[in-house]
């Protein structure tokens, strides 16, 4: 599996002036030309990432949401408010079965969201805590949708995408509970 080398440098009080590199038989020489200042080996640090993707806990954890993936039918505003939603759910024991983690979940949503040309997709994962809580994301194409989430329950929108927290409460009643304060104009 491929791994990203990420390379960091401690800015601190430095501008970069230049950024260069140049291949040399089998080396890589990264030159960094600071404005002002200089750099110590202290500012540098090395790291390897992996793309989530290319995990197969990833691809077993994707799977899992599009088992469950459920599309919203009822007939009243939400569905004229944003048509074409779906939501999926993951248990909390599906990120020790699948050796994942909740971080990951964003990016398996966009996945099948884009696979599947789905408009708006609405995640919803159980974290251990004490007690369990209840997360979601929503990732849509409609801004008035999300904007108007935004306004009935608290949370973070940046972009096409709605973060929220909805507590420590059990799944069903969370999940219930949230998109019943979506059709209502209260």
């Amino acid at each position: 599996m491929a791994k990203d080398f990420i390379i960091s440098i401690n800015l601190l009080g430095k501008e970069i002036e230049e950024l260069s590199y140049e291949k040399e038989g089998e080396n890589l020489k990264i030159y960094i030309k600071p404005k002002y200042g200089r750099f110590s080996p202290a500012d540098v640090n090395c790291e390897t990432s992996q793309n989530p993707a290319e995990n197969p806990g990833f691809l077993k954890l994707t799977g899992r949401l599009m088992a469950r993936l459920q599309k919203i039918s009822s007939p009243g505003s939400l569905t004229a408010l944003g048509a074409g939603i779906f939501w999926s759910f993951i248990p909390e024991d599906d990120f020790v079965k699948t050796q994942t983690a909740p971080e990951i979940i964003g990016l398996a949503a966009e996945r099948i969201k884009e696979y599947f040309e789905i408009p708006t997709l609405a995640v919803f994962w159980q974290e251990s805590h004490s007690p369990t809580v209840i997360k979601g994301s929503i990732i849509s194409e409609n801004g008035n949708f999300l904007k108007k989430i935004s306004q009935k329950i608290s949370g973070e929108l940046r972009n096409d995408k709605f973060s929220f927290n909805l507590g420590a409460k059990n799944p069903e009643e969370a999940i219930k509970s949230f998109f019943y304060s979506l059709k209502t104009d209260n």
